[in-house]
């Protein structure tokens, strides 16, 4: 019986030991790459489509989720959904420069997702920056 304690010690060292070297590692990319910063409604937040836009007057009562890498986030993914339980039938997110200006938008049946990047600390979307995200349904 004690050889299998001594066995689970030297395996829990050996997990404590990876932990530690992974953590650090993780911390040494981070002051490598130029992360940016992590994607919430305060940096990147939902707005009201833009007027004169395709979906300009549509509901905001879709769903928009964001997904990023926990330590120095590189990429992100945003995605827009259709709210079942309201009208409409498909669904438009938008990524909009300074409050009016649409760099890109996607329509899906029921959900859209798209992949954007990090570049010199800042998140872009074919070569572009942007400030704030549409969601909307019709």
């Amino acid at each position: 019986m004690s050889f299998n304690k001594g066995i689970l010690l030297i395996l829990f060292i050996f997990y404590d030991a990876y932990a530690c070297i992974s953590f650090l590692r993780r911390q040494s990319l981070e002051n490598e790459f130029e992360c940016c910063p992590h994607v919430d409604e305060y940096n990147l937040p939902r707005s009201d489509p833009p007027a004169y836009s395709t979906s300009y007057g549509w509901s905001n009562s879709s769903g928009l989720k964001y997904y990023e890498e926990r330590i120095c986030p590189m990429y992100a993914i945003y995605e827009c959904n259709l709210n079942k339980n309201k009208d409409g039938t498909k669904v438009m997110i938008q990524f909009v420069k300074n409050n009016d200006t649409v760099i890109y938008e996607d329509v899906g049946e029921e959900h859209v997702a798209i992949l954007v990047s990090c570049v010199n600390k800042e998140w872009v979307l074919n070569s572009q920056t942007f400030t704030s995200i549409t969601c909307s349904q019709t």
